[in-house]
C-alpha cells in the first residue's frame, strides 16, 4: 500500500464499518464499495473519491519518473553510445 494514501484508506475503512450496508446488511466493505455507492453516507463517497484520486497520483509521479529518466539518458550522448540506448534505459 502506498504510505501516503494510507491514511485516506484508514479514514474510509473506519467510514464503511460505520453504514448500516455493513452492519444491518452484512456486506463486506468491498461489496458495499463496489455495488452499493449511491447507498453509502456522502462522507464515505468523498472518502473513497480522495482514496482513488490519491492512488492515480502515486500511479503518476511513479510514471513521470520513468519518463524523466529516459529523457534524461538520451540528452547524455556518452552513456547512449556506451551502452546502447535500451540498456542504458533498464540501468
Amino acid at each position: 500500500m502506498v504510505g501516503s494514501c494510507q491514511h485516506i484508506r484508514n479514514d474510509l475503512t473506519d467510514c464503511i464499518l460505520k453504514t448500516d450496508c455493513y452492519l444491518k446488511q452484512g456486506k463486506s466493505a468491498q461489496e458495499c464499495i463496489t455495488s452499493h455507492m449511491a447507498e453509502l453516507p456522502v462522507e464515505c463517497q468523498h472518502l473513497y473519491k480522495s482514496f482513488v484520486e490519491c492512488r492515480r497520483g502515486m500511479v503518476r509521479i511513479r510514471s513521470l519518473g520513468r519518463e524523466e529518466v529516459e529523457r534524461r539518458l538520451t540528452l547524455i550522448p556518452s552513456v547512449a553510445m556506451t551502452v546502447g540506448y535500451e540498456e542504458a534505459i533498464q540501468r
